[in-house]
This record gives structure tokens, C-alpha cells and sequence, in this order.
């Protein structure tokens, strides 16, 4: 079921939509500038209240002003449509309390050719390529996945019906049809972030820029988010992270000790960091830059949360007392990630119990530059942290007194700063977007691969700084301030605050300190003269003298022992080399023997008989066709955990000289004793054609083109097909010996594995464990390597393999999801294809209830998202039963049958289901469509 998690999101919210009421509560006003006379605004001079947004309309002279829940809306006439481009904003408007506001600031003075900052003013004249009107909304995400889903389609319903009663409404305006969205911006959270990212990948493709979503996930699978770009830098080697290794780098530490929260937060964090930190500097992309100098870690210690979110107590004190407390390996320098509201606790325990009081302690923006209120803070020790840049040049001064202006003239409270990092980068994200869309005609505006390219080739001096795009789509050579906790005096009370003393970037030698930082036992001094990341060690005593003139005595007496063993066996030295060359002979016949095995070993996997139901053909792929038994045994496993999956083709691969060597591997382990524990398993090659599979005449499936995951770096097959769909291949139409793709089929193969002796690892708590894994562990009840490791993620068992030649690409299955096309899915089960009866044609089993004679009942369950059909070999099952307590009302009313995972009673009396297995499943409906 995880493997359905978006689309389950995707039919929820819009099956919500279509019910919502569309009630809406209308007044007039005369022209925009009255906009601050009414009610609505002058509750938000000081405040802006996030429960209601203003929503304006505006036709030729006439603005309509709606108020709304949830969303504002910014338009002009039809009649502008050429020059007109339409943005959305989906952010956490309870976060982000200034969001809307300057979301409608900053498109207002875009387009307001006249306040001296847009068309006219310096900062955008020599940007902007053609005159450019903006329209807007704005949703509220919140900070999570369904949230963000719902505004996305809130936005999207209210955008297509002010299109449609424009459209029906004009006259004039020349067919001309207004575009849906040209730019999504937003969210504040990755992972609101994420859901958005894949529905405008899926549902309505159009570039999303954040100004605030940091998350890697967005590097590491770029390929999966093609659309999604972001004024901020990620948590990796391209931003904070980077920057991080780099001031160490630039302090002349290379020992750390790492400390993490318990959040996929901070063992994100900590992984990438530490990855980052043993492999050297970066180039100004942010690449390896080749620079031989490695970092060490002298010890991880990851933190465990309760339930609720706090740090463990006990888990703090435990962590820090077992960390080095040898001065020849512990590190004065921790690396601390974890969020604020979990950082500053694990401060506290560690002062509780007299952790090393100099420790320098190194954070990232989730903690730096915020202290807790109410507490005795900060304990001994040095403090340093980054956050993102605040970039405060001439244009960012340029916009904030035009921003002022148009604050004090529409009667708002001015605001003396941007509140914080994000306004800032929102504003560029704002920018890149308008003047990527200024350089397209107006009917390219909608090509959202040609405004990702525009966007890709910007570089301006922004509000943030100058903004310029990597090609995964975050900043480009972000910057990063520096802050050091201080000792200050104001009326005359010693206080401490963050200090700023510079900045940082991710390139080699990016530091610049603008200021002294301070640490314990010294004064605040330049980075030259920070303390060392080790500490001393104690030198050996001197011996004294007549130490030492006894111990040459000895040394002596030993000398003359080892003179006397050596002429005692230099009269035995002829024999030896005599016996030496017997073994040297034996050696080599042995090689001559081991050599001479393995040749036979080969040779009879060559001639061992080849699986009954390949055909004599020499083709390597051969097609199974639907009327074939083995293609329903495909499609069972295929649906098992993807009932919206169907077959479009499928060939079975006969590789000779796979089949020889996957036959060698079986021998081997049979001859080690060990039970080969062979079965079938699903397995994606992502972007890697898998003809390079197939058409191998060695290894088949290869190390070579294996990354690493989770459980390290091998090759991952997986138990349900709805895990290994994320990694299925893409084929084009013209695909050589595989022609007629078409855009929404995938492929993936169905392979025989070899597990052998397998150790199930998992991976909480082990995560470093875990992804640095190139070979199985040793099994300690045969000393020997475990052939597999087997894991648990994604709702299905995976294992991962180390070696080549353990697995045979069985069958190559092209599929599609969604509902079946007659065309290329001409049977809809396995009774009606192995009987040849064609689509369509009425069932010859007769039955005796009236309500089927129409067509072929299908029976249903109401699951999670809806209505779902049962199997294939559960919907002969149901109808039996059913025929037989309709035949006879005394017959018994239910039967078993067994589902993907559990096993569940259907009552034919009662129509519905429940779960004989598992008794917290509710019961569910079931129902017979004909």
C-alpha cells in the first residue's frame, strides 16, 4: 500500500474539490487604490491574518474584491492576455506570516511601471526582454504533504473556473485562451515541497522555484523532479554542508566527532557530512575538487527522541560517555546536527554531566543564530554555526525603500528589515521566474522545458545576491554567514548573543572572516590561531640510568641467544630449501588442478538441460503471448502488489551463456553446502537500457552499473513490483527489437535469484553501517561471508547482492498503469486468454443468477482510495461461491480467500469483507458490478 501513497493523496484531495462548495461572498469597489480602505486591510496594517486572504478581480475599469479562505487572488483583463502571465504561490502562510503580503508587494511593483522600481527602474530594465503583467494566487501548504497537495488543486480548480467564465464572459478577445499557470512558488518545507514537485511532473508540468527547501532528495534524484528549481542551497556538498567542511578546513581542524538527532533531519544531515568530510574540497561547481586532504571521525553518536519529539535523556548521557576519552583519539571539535528544539537540550545534558568544557561546537541553520529563552545558556565551550546569507547591497536597500513606499502608501505598518532569509530569496525566486518568462514569446510561456531552460541559463544581481542556477537546480556557489556566541555588556549586564564574523561558501578557500571569534581559555582570535582540533599527548617518562644499563645487559644476553639459534639452524638450511622446493611443486599442481576444475565446472553448466519452456529459437528475447500459461504467472506477480498494472508485452529471455553462468553459481553453493534458496524477483534499471542486460554474454546483471543505496553499494532486487516501479525503465517507440512504446509504458525485468545464506540488517540506527556496505558481514556460525543481505523498506523485502552472475534476467515486462486498453491488454484474465475466447465475447460458464446475463460480473472492494478489484484468481473464487449461495440460500454464506498479505472472509449474506488474520482491520464493503 505504501507504494500507492501520492496517488491515494492525489484521488483524496480531488475527490474533495469536486464536492466543496464554490460559495463566495461579492462587493465592489471602484479602483485598486481603494484596496486599503476596506475592512479587510485595515485588519492587517500590523498583522497579516492567514485565515483570510484578499482575492481582486480585475475587468477594464471595474475590480470585484472577493473574500476567501485559504487563497488570494491578483488578475487582469482578457484583453491584456498577450503580455499577462500567471504565478502561484504555495507556501505555509502560518510560517511565512509575511508571505502573502510580499508575494502581492512584489508583483504589484513589477507591475507598476511607475514607482521607480520594475520596467523603469535599473534593477529589471536590462532583464526583462518584453513587458510583462503578473497574475497571482496564493494557497496555503502548511508544512506537510496532504496540505500541499490540497492547495495545489484549490489553486488549480479556482485558476480553470475564473478561465472559463472569462472565456464565456469576452467577446473580444480574438480566440485568444487565457494559460493556466506560468510558475509555482513555493514551498517553505521539502516535504510539502516534494508532493507539489511530483504533481506538477505528473499532472500539469510548469517550473516551481523554492525559496526555502533544502532537502538533498532533490539532487539525488533530479532526473525525478525536472521542473524544480530553488533560489536556496541544498543540505549536501552544493550548501550548508559543504560550507561546514570548508570552515573547518579553513580553522586547520580535520578530527571531528559527530552528534545527530534522531530525525531524518539530523542522520541526513550527519551522512552527507560525513561523506563530504572524507573526500576532500570542492570546485566552484561544488565538485570534488581532487584536493588529497581528507577529514576524520573519531566517533558518531545518534540521540534518541521519544515519541513526542524529545530528546531522551539517558540516550544523551549514554552518548556522551562513551564517545574517546584518549587524547590520541578524541577530537575538540563536534559536529552538532539537530533541529533548535532538539540541539539545545543535548547542550544541556552534556554540560549536566561534564562533558569536555572546551569543546568547539559546530552547527548548521536548523540551531545557529537562536537562543532558548529562560535558561542558563551557553554552557562552557565555543560555538560556532552558519546560516544562509543576508545579502544587504545596494539592491537589496533599493527594493526595501521601495517596498517601504508602497507600505506606507496603502497605510501598513513599514518594515524596517525583510523578517527573514526566505523574503529574501522569495523575491529572486519571484524575479527568475518573470524575467525567464520576459525572454519566450507569449505562446512559448507555456512550455515549461523551455522556461526551465531560460531559468538554468539566468545570472543576476538579486535581492539576495546574485542568483545563478546549478544544472540539479539549487543556487549556484551559495554563501553562508558565520556566528560565533559572544560576550556582550549593555547597560551594564554581561549578556551573550550570536555574533557575526563572516562567511563562508562550499569552494576551497571561500572563508572570509570579517571578525574575531572566541573560545574558551583564550582570547576571541583570527582563524590562524584557533585552537587545535586534538589535544596534547602526554609524553613517555624518561628512564633513568640504571634503567638503561640494564636493559642493554639484556639486549646483550639476547643477541648472543639469537647467534646461538642461528647456527643451530643454518645446519638444517639445505633441507628446508629442499622441502621448500617439494612444496613449490605441489603448489603449482595444485593451481594446474583448481584451474583444470573450474574448466569442468563451466562445461557441465554449459551442457546442463535449459529450462522446459524455452522454445529452440536462437533469438535472445522471445515474446510470450497472452494465450501462454507463464503469462498470467507474470501478470499475478505483477498485479500482487499493482492491481493497476497491466501486461502490454512480455518476452522471455534465452541467454545461453547467462544461463551457463547463473547454472555455475547454483553448483557453487550446492557444492559449499549451502541451499541455493532461489526465487522470483522483481528489478528496475532506472535510465540503463536493459538490452545491456539481456544481450550480455558474461554477467548479466553487474556490479559495474551499480550506485549506492541504502544497504551500500550492490545490486538491489526487490519482493513486490510496486517497489521496483520507481526504478523500471522508460522505453522510447523506436527502441531497437522492441518498437511501439508508447509515453506512459515502463519496463522492468522479473528475475531468478540466488539468495543462498542471507543476513537480514536493519537500518535504524545503522544508517552509516549500512550505506558503507561493499560486501555481506561474516556469518560467525561458519566464519564465512553471508552470500545476501536482506532489508525492509518501502512496504517490501529487498536483497542486495555484491557479486555478479546470482541472478537471471528471466522475463523483460513491459507495462502501464491506470485502466486497461483493449488494444494492447486484449484479455482481461487468464480463463479468457487460455480459453482463446476474444475480448468482449459473452462467458460460456452458465450461470443462473439474472443480474449476470448482461456481461462478466466484477467484484470490488472499498478500500482506502475507493472501489478496487479483487485478483484475477480471487474473482473466480468470489463468483463460485456466490453462484453457489445463490443456487442454495442454505449453502454457506462466506468463503476465505487469500489477498496480496492477509487472508479475509467474504460474506456473500452481508456483502463484505474482514480481515480472519488481523484483528484491527475494519470491515469493509464489497459489491458485484456486471
Amino acid at each position: 500500500k505504501s507504494c500507492h501513497t501520492h496517488l491515494l493523496l492525489h484521488i483524496y484531495h480531488t475527490t474533495r474539490i469536486i464536492s466543496e462548495e464554490k460559495s463566495r461572498t461579492m462587493r465592489t469597489m471602484v479602483d485598486e487604490g481603494d484596496l486599503t480602505a476596506t475592512s479587510t486591510a485595515t485588519t492587517r496594517k500590523n498583522h497579516v491574518d492567514t485565515r483570510t486572504l484578499l482575492t481582486t478581480t480585475t475587468t477594464a475599469n471595474v475590480t470585484t474584491t472577493t473574500t476567501t479562505t485559504g487563497a488570494a487572488i491578483h488578475q487582469r483583463s482578457l484583453q491584456q492576455l498577450p503580455n499577462t502571465v500567471f504565478l502561484a504561490g504555495i507556501f505555509d502562510t502560518s510560517s511565512f506570516w509575511w508571505g502573502t503580503d510580499l508575494f502581492r508587494w512584489t508583483i504589484e511593483m513589477i507591475n507598476d511601471h511607475s514607482d521607480g522600481w520594475g520596467y523603469d527602474n535599473w534593477f529589471l530594465d536590462d532583464r526583462l526582454e518584453t513587458p510583462i503583467w503578473i497574475e497571482w494566487q496564493v494557497a496555503d501548504s502548511a508544512c506537510d504533504e496532504a496540505t500541499a497537495t490540497k492547495a495545489y488543486f484549490d489553486i488549480l480548480r479556482h485558476r480553470r473556473d475564473e478561465i472559463s467564465n472569462n472565456n464565456s464572459s469576452s467577446n473580444n478577445n480574438n480566440g485568444a485562451t487565457a494559460p493556466v499557470w506560468h510558475g509555482i512558488i513555493g514551498c517553505r518545507c521539502s516535504g510539502a515541497s516534494t508532493a507539489v514537485a511530483r504533481l506538477v511532473t505528473a499532472d500539469d508540468p510548469v517550473v516551481q522555484i523554492s525559496p526555502s527547501s533544502t532537502s538533498s532528495i532533490f539532487n539525488d534524484y533530479a532526473d525525478q523532479f525536472p521542473y524544480f528549481k530553488r533560489t536556496v542551497a541544498p543540505d549536501d556538498e552544493h550548501g550548508q554542508v559543504g560550507a561546514m567542511v570548508e570552515l573547518l578546513r579553513a580553522h586547520g581542524w580535520d578530527r571531528v566527532s559527530i552528534v545527530s538527532s534522531d530525525t531524518d533531519y539530523g542522520r541526513g544531515m550527519a551522512t552527507k557530512f560525513r561523506r563530504i568530510w572524507q573526500q576532500g574540497g570542492m570546485d566552484e561547481f561544488g565538485n570534488p575538487s581532487g584536493d588529497p586532504w581528507v577529514g576524520e571521525v573519531v566517533d558518531y553518536q545518534n540521540i534518541e527522541l521519544t515519541a513526542d519529539g524529545q530528546v531522551i535523556a539517558n540516550a544523551a548521557y549514554q552518548a556522551f560517555s562513551s564517545m574517546p576519552t584518549d587524547p590520541r583519539e578524541k577530537s575538540r571539535v563536534i559536529v552538532l546536527m539537530a533541529h533548535a528544539q532538539h540541539a539545545y537540550p543535548i547542550l544541556n545534558y552534556a554540560n549536566d554531566i561534564g562533558f569536555q568544557p572546551d569543546t568547539i561546537w559546530l552547527g548548521g541553520e536548523a540551531w545557529t543564530d537562536r537562543l532558548p529563552s529562560g535558561s542558563s545558556f551557553p554552557h562552557p565551550g565555543a560555538y560556532l554555526g552558519l546560516t544562509p546569507f543576508r545579502n544587504r547591497d545596494q539592491n537589496y536597500h533599493d527594493f526595501l525603500t521601495a517596498l517601504q513606499d508602497r507600505q506606507r502608501r496603502q497605510g501598513y505598518h513599514e518594515w524596517t528589515d525583510l523578517p527573514d532569509y526566505a523574503a529574501e530569496y522569495m523575491v529572486d525566486a519571484i524575479l527568475a521566474l518573470t524575467i525567464a518568462l520576459s525572454t519566450v514569446s507569449p505562446v512559448q510561456r507555456g512550455n515549461p522545458d523551455l522556461i526551465s531552460e531560460r531559468i538554468q541559463d539566468l545570472g543576476f544581481d538579486g535581492v539576495s545576491g546574485y542568483v545563478s542556477f546549478a544544472p540539479e537546480g539549487h543556487r549556484m556557489n551559495p554563501k553562508f554567514s558565520v556566528y560565533n556566541i559572544q560576550t556582550t555588556f549593555k547597560d551594564g549586564v554581561e549578556g551573550v548573543e550570536w555574533k557575526n564574523i563572516g562567511t563562508v561558501g562550499t569552494r576551497t578557500g571561500s572563508f572570509n572572516q570579517t571578525s574575531t571569534a572566541c573560545f574558551v581559555g583564550m582570547h576571541c582570535v583570527w582563524s590562524s590561531n584557533a585552537p587545535s582540533d586534538k589535544y596534547p599527548v602526554p609524553k613517555d617518562p624518561v628512564l633513568p640510568g640504571w634503567a638503561v644499563a640494564i636493559l642493554v645487559i639484556l639486549l646483550v644476553m639476547l643477541l648472543a641467544l639469537l647467534i646461538k639459534y642461528w647456527r643451530s639452524r643454518k645446519s638444517k638450511k639445505d633441507k628446508l630449501a629442499q622441502i621448500d622446493s617439494e612444496l613449490d611443486d605441489i603448489d603449482t599442481q595444485l593451481e594446474k588442478a583448481k584451474k583444470r576444475q573450474e574448466l569442468l565446472v563451466l562445461r557441465r553448466a554449459e551442457l546442463k538441460s535449459k529450462p522446459s519452456r524455452w522454445t529452440d529459437s536462437t533469438d535472445i528475447l522471445i515474446e510470450v503471448l497472452p494465450t501462454e500459461a507463464e503469462y498470467w504467472d507474470v501478470n499475478e506477480r505483477l498485479k500482487a502488489s499493482m492491481n493497476d498494472a497491466h501486461i502490454s508485452k512480455l518476452w522471455r529471455i534465452q541467454n545461453d551463456n547467462l544461463w551457463a553462468f547463473y547454472s555455475f553459481h547454483r553448483d557453487r553453493l550446492l557444492s559449499l553446502g549451502v541451499n541455493d534458496n532461489e526465487r522470483q524477483v522483481w528489478h528496475g534499471t532506472s535510465s540503463l537500457e536493459p538490452s545491456v542486460i539481456y544481450n550480455d554474454k558474461q554477467d548479466g546483471f553487474m556490479m559495474q552499473y551499480s550506485r549506492e543505496g541504502f544497504w551500500g553499494r550492490g545490486i538491489y532486487f526487490a519482493d513486490k513490483s510496486c517497489y521496483s516501479h520507481h526504478y523500471s525503465y522508460s522505453p522510447s517507440p523506436d527502441t531497437p527489437h522492441r518498437k511501439g512504446a508508447e509515453s506512459n509504458e515502463r519496463e522492468m525485468f522479473l528475475s531468478k535469484l540466488l539468495i543462498g545464506n542471507q543476513t537480514f540488517i536493519r537500518r535504524e540506527g545503522k544508517e552509516l553501517y549500512c550505506s558503507s556496505l561493499t560486501v555481506p558481514p561474516n556469518d560467525p556460525a561458519t566464519n564465512m561471508k553471508y552470500n545476501t543481505v536482506a532489508g525492509h523498506t518501502g512496504g517490501s523485502d529487498v536483497w542486495i547482492v555484491y557479486e555478479n552472475g546470482r541472478a537471471y534476467p528471466d522475463y523483460l515486462v513491459r507495462y502501464y498503469k491506470g485502466s486497461r486498453d483493449q488494444q494492447r491488454t486484449p484479455f482481461a484474465s487468464r480463463s479468457t486468454a487460455l480459453s482463446g475466447k476474444p475480448q468482449g465475447q459473452a462467458s460460456a460458464t452458465s450461470f443462473t443468477a439474472t443480474d449476470i446475463e448482461s456481461g462478466t460480473p466484477i467484484w470490488e472492494y472499498n478500500g482506502d482510495s475507493g472501489w478496487e478489484a479483487y485478483g484475477d484468481s480471487q474473482q473466480v473464487q468470489l463468483e463460485q461461491g456466490y453462484q453457489r449461495f445463490f443456487d442454495d440460500v442454505d449453502s454457506d454464506s462466506s468463503i476465505i480467500i487469500q489477498g496480496p498479505e492477509w487472508k479475509y472472509r467474504v460474506d456473500f449474506a452481508e456483502m463484505n469483507q474482514k480481515n480472519v488474520e488481523h484483528g484491527g482491520q475494519r470491515v469493509r464493503s464489497v459489491r458485484r458490478v456486471v
